[in-house]
Order: C-alpha cells, then structure tokens, then sequence
C-alpha cells in the first residue's frame, strides 16, 4: 500500500470570510473560523474488485483480472526506478485470478507476474474470493485459504497474512479467532 500524510505542514487554527447567496440574496455574511487538522495517515491499497456474476460472468470477469495482473506488472515495471514511496504497487483482492492466471500465462508472463509478486510490486491476500462467511460452513471456511497454501507450493511464494474482504457483509466471529 501506499502511505500519505494528510495535515502535514503548515497548519493552523484560521478565520475566514464567508458569504452564502442565494439567487440575489446574501443568507450569510461573516467568517468561519476552521480548526487545524490533526496529522493523520491514509493507507491506499490499489485493487479492483471481483465481482462474478453480478457486473458479468465468471469468465468475463476472469480476463478482466488477468489484464489488472498483466497492467500491474507492466506498471511496476515502469515505475521500478522511482523513488520508493512512488512506485506503483498493486493488492489482489483474491487469490482465485491468480492461480487461474498462473495455469494459462505463457512462461514469460508468468515469471514476471512472481518476480512482481517476490519484489513486492503486487500483494497477496490469503483469501481465495470473498465469502459470506456468516453463512459459510466450518469446511467452507477451512477452505477459504487453500489457494495460498496451493501458491506457495507450487512457487514458493507467501501471501499475506491478511483477507482483503470488500463488498461482501462483513466477517463473522470465527474468522477472527
């Protein structure tokens, strides 16, 4: 993910006039006073979001995550020489596109897609896709991380220790212990 400061710098209490009109007629005429901000950090986490069956079919869906995977590569290789905090990284919400990918890229692809992957251009969630998990059944949940388990023995690479789970209501309790 990519870190940035809001707050920083110069940053203090303020008055300033302020006027609301409405049509031709002034409703207020006078000043705001604004508080200063309070530094605070905003963690992006750039991804797209997988969504089978309700934006359109799996298979549609499916390319379109291999092109994501495809830019993210390129795009980590473009920005590579840049300064850290500006080099393009990418977050897959889920590891289901990525083994699919990984069994149908040609070998060239394929490697460059883990060397992103190993050099920490694009980041592994642990999570195949994204589940009800309130209604999933304890197998289902066992279940839910066997791609990254798949991943690392096949390429020796480790996902994170972390689900990205967006768009889907929540996580129950058991997914938390």
């Amino acid at each position: 993910y990519t870190t940035i400061v809001v707050g920083a710098g110069p940053n203090a209490d303020a008055t300033l006039p302020f006027s609301v009109v409405l049509g031709t007629k002034t409703t207020f005429d006078g000043e705001v006073r604004l508080s200063a901000v309070r530094p605070r950090a905003l963690h992006l986490l750039p991804h797209s979001h997988v969504d089978i069956g309700y934006s359109d079919p799996q298979p549609d869906v499916e390319r379109k995550q291999w092109k994501n995977l495809q830019d993210a590569v390129e795009l980590g290789r473009k920005t590579a020489s840049y300064p850290p905090e500006a080099r393009f990284k990418w977050n897959v919400e889920g590891l289901w596109s990525v083994e699919s990918y990984l069994k149908q890229a040609p070998p060239d692809a394929r490697e460059a897609f883990l060397d992103a992957v190993r050099s920490g251009t694009i980041g592994l969630q642990a999570n195949d896709t994204n589940i009800l998990t309130g209604l999933a059944t304890p197998e289902e949940l066992r279940r839910w991380t066997s791609g990254s388990r798949r991943l690392r023995a096949a390429y020796g690479l480790e996902p994170g220790r972390t689900a990205m789970h967006s768009d889907i209501p929540g996580l129950s309790w058991p997914v938390v212990a």
